[in-house]
């Protein structure tokens, strides 16, 4: 009857070690993942951080590489003189000539009401109203503009300044288009693949 009793004693008394072995590992390996998830999201958001930095100092080059573009070509005299003479070919060949300096995909000249007279990328859109009045509303105020314009399905990064002889008579830009070459720039810079998107009508 005794050994009975102790063998049940210590059954007993191995089930609670073992159910309070159980309950302090569960906490250690609880602890563990917490400073483990811990530590991955502080890790991920450093990243994250360093890659949004990087995104906008890339920006911020190309934006810096397409104002010297337009301020270049907008003090031009010969330019000028053909805009004043109201030769739309030869400003189209410049506007052409200049774009490919600058590796710009697209030269435009718009009207100071806003509509386009030129532009390289699409022709087509001769008269049309340029796609993002705040930016023109911004340059009437500052001398100059930056910011993202979509035209066709694409988002492109635009600079906008006047033209002066020695009033504004238009609005000269220069722009990159906002896609694959972005990309692979970036994934170049930070090793970090983005897949860009171009959603609304107007630009920003």
């Amino acid at each position: 009857m005794i050994p009975a009793l102790f063998s049940s004693i210590r059954t007993r008394m191995l089930a609670v070690f073992l159910i309070l072995l159980s309950l302090v590992l569960a906490a250690v390996l609880l602890a563990v993942y917490r400073a483990s998830l811990a530590n991955a999201e502080a890790q991920i958001a450093a990243e994250f951080n360093m890659a949004s930095k990087t995104f906008a100092k890339l920006m911020q080059q190309r934006e810096a590489f397409l104002r010297q573009g337009v301020e270049v070509l907008a003090a031009d005299h010969a330019f000028k003189q053909a805009l004043r003479d109201a030769d739309l070919t030869t400003v189209e060949s410049a506007l052409v000539s200049h774009a490919m300096r600058f590796k710009a995909d697209t030269a435009m000249l718009v009207s100071l009401d806003g509509r386009f007279l030129v532009n390289t990328r699409f022709p087509e859109a001769f008269g049309e109203s340029f796609p993002c009045p705040r930016m023109i509303e911004t340059a009437n105020d500052l001398g100059g503009s930056a910011g993202y314009v979509r035209m066709g399905n694409q988002a492109y990064q635009v600079v906008l300044a006047p033209v002066l002889a020695p009033e504004p008579v238009a609005w000269l830009a220069l722009g990159f288009p906002v896609g694959d070459r972005v990309a692979s720039e970036f994934a170049r810079l930070t090793g970090v693949g983005v897949n860009i998107m171009s959603v609304g009508d107007e630009g920003a």
